[in-house]
């Protein structure tokens, strides 16, 4: 089962589509804590630790993106995916 993203008439499988906009909400609500948000404003100390920050960020980004831009929804897509496999290659 596929469903249509915006006006484009692209599809994604919704199983996807929910965990995507799932992982942004556990992430954003659980990084609206003082202390969390405070703790992100120190300097990475790896790769792993700046990729967070740069995921948490294109989050921030991606839920204040209107539905119909599937463009910029896809890459950060995209980007995150690539964060996943370089971590767990590494």
């Amino acid at each position: 089962m596929k469903m249509a993203l915006g006006d484009s008439g692209e599809t994604k499988s919704p199983s996807k589509a929910l965990s995507w906009r799932s992982r942004c909400q556990v992430r954003l609500s659980d990084n609206t804590d003082a202390n969390a948000v405070g703790s992100q404003m120190a300097p990475a100390a790896s790769w792993a630790e700046a990729s967070e920050k740069a995921r948490y960020l294109l989050e921030l980004f991606a839920v204040a993106l209107p539905a119909e831009d599937t463009r910029r929804r896809k890459l950060i897509d995209a980007v995150l995916e690539d964060f996943d496999r370089l971590a767990r290659e590494s």
